[in-house]
C-alpha cells in the first residue's frame, strides 16, 4: 500500500518553495503522473 501522506511530508522541496499550495501541487503531480512538477512550474513562471 502506498502512503501518500508520508511521501508528501518528505517533499520538503515543494513545501519550501510553494508553502500551502504544495499539497495541491503534489496531488496534481500524482493525478496527472507529472514526473517533475517543479520543472513544469518553472516553465510556467517564465511565461509571465
Amino acid at each position: 500500500m502506498y502512503n501518500y501522506v508520508r511521501n508528501y511530508k518528505g517533499r520538503t522541496d515543494l513545501v519550501d518553495l510553494y508553502g500551502d499550495n504544495s499539497l495541491l501541487l503534489y496531488a496534481l503531480q500524482l493525478r496527472y503522473d507529472i514526473e517533475d512538477i517543479i520543472g513544469c512550474l518553472g516553465s510556467i513562471d517564465r511565461w509571465k
